[in-house]
């Protein structure tokens, strides 16, 4: 049975404590909102229009609109459940929603839900939405044939844990596109018992395993030739590795790989070529509909998230406003 994650407490309850929160851990605080409301959405059969989230990124406008309220909102942690005064709040869609709707409607909302394929309906279908992209361009079948491919190559490249977080991260699109035929039980509470880890953990480890699976799903990792930024990314992040986290190769059989280079500038150089895999996906991202493999479009539209920054550890606003950006666009 795996164990309860913990959370950290909220100490600073005032308008100021909660802005200061935002500003330092906003990242954190999206990626654990994101995590929830798409789960939510998977779970419930319910789409965040009920809840007046009506674009075409429902999800990122509901995390926006939670982290705006957690900081203008009269929250009196004294009202609050004891384990909510902590940062498992920005895993409680239900208080969040309720905050919207208020609790009636809130309930209202629940028991309006639809199931089964009537659920389609809550996901974006606009013609640039990657969901659409079944209909509007290829073969399902030949996707599903694509798709397990990369699931194979990054259970061969990396190890299976990552294909583990990869199916939690994929689910909603795969319901989307293979909804006739998907299993309808619910992937990540298997895989959380499988691999207990904190709300943090687990949305570094999703967006790790998107990103990986999309490297190498559209062919960008060189085995030969490549600069030593590149050798240095592969040989740490797309070889063989263990199964438990980080989910990466050892720093001193890195070195070793590449010629016994001092600690500091392997770090710089593999850093240095997470970073240009990171921007070459981001360009296959924001291709327009008429250009490339629209299935690997689509899938880099879907696995970028901004909890992938703060796992490699990259400091960079451009990248943080693309994807923002991106995220922006479509759901």
């Amino acid at each position: 049975m795996a164990s309860r994650p913990s959370y950290e407490p909220i100490t600073d309850w005032s308008p100021e404590g909660r802005a200061r929160l935002v500003r330092e851990e906003g990242d954190h605080m999206r990626a654990l909102l994101e995590a929830a409301f798409e789960t939510f959405v998977a779970k419930a059969g319910v789409g965040l229009e009920a809840f007046r989230f009506y674009g075409d990124e429902a999800v990122a406008e509901a995390v926006d609109w939670c982290v705006d309220r957690f900081q203008t909102a009269d929250l009196d942690p004294a009202r609050l459940h004891a384990g909510s005064c902590t940062w498992r709040l920005f895993t409680e869609v239900g208080f969040w929603l309720a905050q919207r709707e208020g609790k009636a409607g809130y309930r209202r909302a629940l028991t309006h839900r639809t199931v089964g394929a009537n659920a389609l309906a809550s996901v974006a279908s606009t013609d640039e939405s990657p969901e659409a992209i079944a209909s509007n361009h290829f073969d399902v079948r030949r996707v599903r044939e694509r798709i397990v491919d990369g699931v194979i190559a990054l259970r061969d490249t990396c190890c299976a844990a990552l294909v583990d977080w990869w199916l939690v991260g994929s689910a909603r699109l795969r319901r989307a596109w293979f909804a006739d035929d998907e299993p309808t039980d619910p992937w990540d509470t298997a895989i959380a018992e499988e691999h207990p880890r904190s709300p943090k953990a687990r949305s570094f480890h999703v967006a790790d395993a998107l990103f990986r699976y999309l490297v190498l799903f559209a062919g960008l990792v060189q085995r030969d030739g490549a600069d030593e930024s590149h050798r240095a990314c592969v040989q740490t992040w797309f070889d063989r590795c263990s199964n438990e986290p980080p989910y990466e190769v050892g720093r001193d059989s890195v070195r070793a790989a590449l010629g016994g280079l001092p600690s500091r500038q392997m770090t710089t150089l593999r850093h240095d070529g997470v970073t240009t895999l990171l921007r070459r996906c981001l360009v296959l991202a924001e291709l327009s509909s008429d250009d490339g493999d629209p299935l690997v479009r689509a899938l880099a539209r879907s696995s970028l998230r901004l909890s992938l920054l703060h796992r490699f550890k990259i400091e960079d606003a451009g990248l943080t406003d693309r994807i923002h950006s991106l995220k922006g666009e479509l759901e």
